[in-house]
């Protein structure tokens, strides 16, 4: 029964990017028209987040299990189109008593495929970095892309899309949750993605899925906050450290969609200055690791719409992350190690 589920799958094009529906019926976002040739599309999610993981009592060392569950925030995105140059997109979390604004941008596309942003953006570095919340397989972050809203940035982004390259690049404040008027130089960073053979089509569901990537950023500044750990339940393991001077990340992704599975890769290496942070320079710190993550639709139980999972999926994520001092790019005298 196998051999002939691959052979239909191939050849009807039931891909993870594909839709699986005829177009009479897909179900599409809402859509509300604006003037002439404008369009606001509209799309939104709420989730219950349920945790259990063990734990040990200090004091009688005693196991037992923590579990919680909760309603999270609501997310939402507006994506307005007028024609087929401008665009403008906001997404934010609605929680209880605040609206958080996460990315707000405005951008023209022109007819060569460039896109130009300027705005509060994605900065381009990652694979799980540079997804919305509301791409994301999983709905938590990896350790290692840290807090999901440090992922934002204030600059401008120019982004490149082709049918086997993908490339952005932008030059943003490097500030993050910090008043933009604290850096004096901006963050550059730039992501390529490579396609070796295409973009998902139906006569190539299972080959053109594949994907390779690589990314990275360089930036020197005063004093900002750096990486913050964070669990899969919200805590803050890791408080932002402070950092000063020259922060560099480096990161390579790979990623394989087929109409069963995905499988997806990523390793990231976070070096971060800390000079004259206190009344020594601190040897700079280092954080690295990565991540394997798998997800698979429950046959029966789930169907593509628009390119959307809709049904039931079965997700997987092995990740693995350190943190340390590195070793100092040169000789500072009073330097301490933390």
């Amino acid at each position: 029964m196998l051999i002939p589920l691959l052979v239909t799958a191939f050849f009807t094009g039931q891909t993870f990017t594909e839709p699986a529906d005829p177009p009479s019926t897909r179900k599409a976002y809402p859509v509300v028209s604006f003037g002439k040739g404008g369009t606001l599309d509209i799309r939104a999610y709420a989730a219950v987040a349920g945790y259990a993981f063990p734990q040990v009592d200090k004091d009688s060392q005693e196991r037992g299990w923590t579990t919680s569950s909760e309603l999270s925030v609501g997310k939402i995105s507006l994506r307005y189109r007028l024609g087929d140059a401008f665009r403008a997109r906001l997404d934010a979390e609605l929680g209880t008593d605040r609206l958080d604004v996460q990315e707000l941008w405005f951008g023209y596309r022109t007819t060569s495929g460039l896109m130009l942003m300027a705005g509060r953006l994605k900065t381009p570095f990652g694979l799980a970095g540079s997804e919305s919340f509301l791409e994301r397989p999983f709905p938590n972050m990896p350790l290692i892309a840290g807090n999901a809203k440090d992922t934002y940035d204030t600059g401008f982004m120019a982004r490149l899309d082709m049918a086997r390259l993908s490339f952005s690049a932008a030059a943003v404040t490097g500030s993050r949750d910090v008043a933009p008027e604290t850096n004096e130089q901006p963050d550059v960073a730039a992501r390529i993605v490579i396609r070796p053979f295409g973009r998902p089509s139906r006569i190539q569901p299972l080959l053109s899925g594949i994907e390779m990537g690589a990314s990275g950023t360089m930036g020197d500044g005063p004093s900002r906050n750096g990486f913050r750990g964070r669990t899969a339940a919200g805590f803050t393991y890791t408080p932002p450290a402070v950092i000063r001077g020259e922060h560099r990340r480096y990161g390579v992704e790979a990623q394989w969609k087929t109409p069963w599975f995905y499988l997806r890769a990523e390793y990231q290496f976070d070096w971060m200055a800390r000079d004259g942070v206190t009344s020594y320079d601190l040897e700079p710190y280092v954080v690295k690791g990565g991540y394997v993550e798998t997800g698979i639709p429950v046959p029966g139980l789930s169907r593509r719409v628009e390119g959307a999972l809709q049904g039931l999926e079965l997700l997987g994520r092995v990740e693995w992350i350190s943190h340390g001092d590195g070793t100092k790019t040169r000789t500072i005298s009073g330097t301490q190690t933390d």
